[in-house]
């Protein structure tokens, strides 16, 4: 598909199911190509483009755990080992909770703690760190691997 086919039917649903803004990306034939629709909000209409950044909804949770799964096939990841195995950082107010919550306890929303966190923490390149540190602030409402939530 064309880039320009590409905006076209991007525009076209946007328009059709209301959606204020969006990025989409493909790569075709090696080359990454990017068409924008909208603003960013209605409330804070800034207009999309190749620097915005937005929100992470529950659709990656599809596309994250794809990835993973791609890396548990490489041997690069273990679905039971704890997450500090790849993010030694990671800092809970539950030190118990966070030695020993797994891999696959993150992809199946068991990990027991308040998982509806929405911090802002920039745009740079710096910004999953913060989100990482400030992780540490979040209670823990049940143990890992106990409530799926």
């Amino acid at each position: 598909m064309a880039l320009t086919e590409l905006q076209k039917k991007t525009d076209s649903l946007a328009d059709e199911h209301h959606v204020p803004g969006v990025a989409v990306g493909s790569l075709y034939d090696g080359q990454e190509h990017y068409v924008f629709h909208g603003v960013t909000s209605v409330e804070n209409p800034l207009a999309v483009g190749p620097s915005t950044l937005f929100q992470i909804g529950s659709t990656t949770k599809t596309y994250t755990a794809t990835a993973i799964m791609a890396l548990v096939e490489a041997g690069k990841v273990g679905l039971d080992e704890p997450v500090r195995t790849y993010v030694p950082e990671l800092q809970l107010k539950d030190e118990a909770a966070v030695r020993t919550v797994t891999v696959v306890q993150l992809l199946n929303q068991s990990t027991g703690w308040n998982g509806d966190y929405f911090e802002d923490t920039g745009e740079g390149e710096d910004a999953i760190a913060k989100y990482v540190q400030k992780m540490a602030q979040l209670e823990q409402v049940s143990p890992p691997g106990t409530v799926a939530s």
